[in-house]
């Protein structure tokens, strides 16, 4: 009797064993198809994201700390005529004008305090002359509270300055026409009717200082007391 349950004890646990083996089999190839399935959707996503990144006209880069490159966007490189071979591993600062060099550090020191985001507009010398370009950075911050990486991404807005531009020197313009204007002259909101600004005749001819009539109606400052007159 001894020998013989010894016998189906071996049989038993040879079972179990085999069991075991084909449970941890079974578990292997599940954990297996699960990485794989992970795998290929990570890599989905990365040709979606790169796809997006090399189809669209802004430009986008990563560096390192020291400035190195660690990607560059097809628009970056076209914008500066450089390859992607010519700046990766490498740090490259374009020629930036010299009206502009403090915007660079200034955003540096922003990036180093949370949340660690920066905006700067500068003129850059790219493949196609002096070009406004306006850059949004993110830091990525490691577990010691260091900088690891800093993802930047440019526009063009040469277009918007040159409009801006054109803005300001219209408006010095009519300025000057303005207040050198031998007739007085008042420029009023249309809805409310308070002085918005007034020239130098304007002034003599009522008296009292242009600070004093600025946001003050027509009535309130003694001309045109009936609307209709206005």
């Amino acid at each position: 009797a001894g020998p013989g349950v010894l016998s189906i004890l071996a049989v038993i646990l040879l079972c179990a064993v085999a069991a075991w083996h084909l449970v941890r089999r079974r578990r292997m190839r599940a954990d297996k198809a699960a990485l794989e399935a992970a795998m290929r959707d990570l890599r989905e996503r990365e040709e979606r994201f790169r796809i997006l990144v090399e189809h669209q006209t802004d430009l986008v880069v990563k560096v390192d700390p020291q400035g190195r490159f660690l990607y560059v966007s097809p628009a970056y490189c076209r914008t500066f005529g450089k390859s992607e071979a010519e700046l990766l591993g490498h740090a490259f600062l374009p020629m930036v004008h010299e009206d502009d060099i403090e915007a660079p550090r200034e955003a540096m020191k922003t990036l180093l305090v949370p949340p660690h985001r920066a905006y700067m507009e500068q003129r850059a010398m790219t493949a196609e002359g002096w070009r406004w370009i306006a850059w949004n950075d993110s830091a990525i911050v490691g577990p010691d509270g260091g900088i690891v990486e800093i993802i930047g991404v440019g526009r063009d807005i040469t277009a918007r300055k040159q409009s801006e531009e054109l803005l300001r020197q219209s408006e010095e313009r009519f300025a000057k026409s303005f207040h050198s204007n031998p007739g007085p002259l008042v420029l009023s909101d249309i809805a409310t009717g308070k002085f918005l600004d007034v020239n130098a005749r304007w002034v003599e001819m009522l008296g009292y200082p242009r600070e004093e009539q600025l946001g003050r109606t027509s009535k309130e400052v003694g001309i045109w007391a009936d609307p209709a007159q206005r």
